[in-house]
């Protein structure tokens, strides 16, 4: 899974299920790279234009999953317009019965950072889409404490639902 204007190294699922098989876990990642939208593309590798992330993160696209963790499990995607994607990774995280993650330390994943998305506006603007991922998240967690997950991915999603509380109250006392 990845964004449809995004693009990806011409190696990037084989190098990351090689690793998955050699260390045998069920969930694999690489890096990324965030460019700006109006970048040219040969100049990707010029330090002013683009920033390299390196390490596991709550991006969706940054993944590989073993299918069977998604079915077994029955993951699917919290209907929220804010951080549905890292919900579904920390449950990925989660129900993985293995504690290892197979991370490659190469920036596969190409990022196209572009102004309008969603991800990029400015939190006030946005506080609408924020209070109401806010309520879903937190709702969703309250269902996921009732299952099987492992209490790493619980501890995860309440610590970004406190870092997400603190914004909001945050952004609510600069509008008075």
């Amino acid at each position: 899974f990845f964004d449809p204007d995004d693009f990806v190294e011409f190696d990037y699922y084989e190098s990351i299920i090689t690793a998955m098989k050699l260390y045998n876990t069920d969930i694999g990642c690489g890096g990324r790279v965030l460019i700006d939208e109006f970048v040219p593309i040969p100049q990707l590798n010029r330090e002013d234009n683009c920033s390299v992330h390196h390490g596991p993160s709550f991006f969706l696209w940054q993944h590989v999953f073993k299918t069977h963790i998604i079915i077994d499990n029955k993951i699917s995607f919290i209907n929220t317009a804010h951080f549905e994607d890292g919900i579904f990774v920390i449950e990925c995280y989660g129900y993985s019965k293995i504690d290892l993650v197979s991370y490659e330390n190469k920036s596969f994943y190409i990022y196209i950072k572009r102004k309008g998305s969603l991800s990029h506006l400015d939190p006030k603007s946005n506080f609408a889409r924020i209070t109401s991922a806010y309520s879903i998240i937190k709702s969703h967690l309250s269902e996921l404490k009732t299952k099987n997950l492992r209490g790493i991915a619980i501890h995860t999603i309440e610590d970004y639902l406190k870092a997400t509380e603190e914004k909001i109250l945050e952004l609510q006392g600069e509008g008075n």
